[in-house]
């Protein structure tokens, strides 16, 4: 015969598993616009900022990122295709405060804002379109670095690979995705 206990207490542990607890803590899921405040999507600082397109573009194999978007409607996601990246970023708003890392970040948001004349390199407040800005920004900066050791190209070099299409993405047909 089984044990009293045992029973009550599987009745016990399934009606805490089934109830529906309290209302989840923190901020609610943010928003993404789905323009870009700080280009508009115009092509003009879009171009002055170094980028190809804010989507759709394909990403990954067989994809494009319109249906990675529809795969995850409740995920606001800020795409940005640079020269060298095809970047989807799902970042939520970010508070600075006054730690160390302030002066290297302030030194991005002002590089950031000779290209995008709306970011304000003083702000406190990142919302989810600069957070994606400031992304983008270091991947090309990372890219470059790497680059810089093989230095430039000669003219015999650039002429026999003009016809390639992995030459402007680094040895890939495609942009890296991120």
């Amino acid at each position: 015969m089984p044990h009293p206990f045992s029973a009550s207490f599987l009745l016990t542990f399934a009606l805490v598993e089934a109830s529906p607890g309290p209302e989840p803590q923190g901020p609610p899921p943010c928003a993404v616009a789905t323009v870009d405040p700080y280009t508009r999507g115009e092509r003009e600082p879009l171009q002055r900022a170094g980028y190809e397109s804010f989507g759709p573009f394909p990403f990954c194999k067989n994809h494009d990122s319109a249906a990675v978007a529809a795969l995850l409607p409740e995920e606001p996601i800020a795409w940005i295709e640079t020269a060298h990246f095809r970047l989807g970023a799902s970042l939520s708003p970010l508070r600075l405060d006054d730690r160390n890392q302030q002066p290297a970040l302030r030194a991005e948001l002002k590089a950031l804002a000779s290209k995008l004349p709306g970011v304000d390199p003083k702000t406190r407040d990142l919302d989810p379109w600069l957070r994606a800005h400031l992304f983008a920004q270091r991947l090309e900066r990372i890219h470059a670095e790497v680059q810089r050791p093989c230095g430039p190209r000669s003219k015999a070099q650039g002429a026999r690979r003009a016809n390639e299409t992995t030459d402007r993405f680094v040895g890939s047909h495609s942009v890296h995705e991120t």
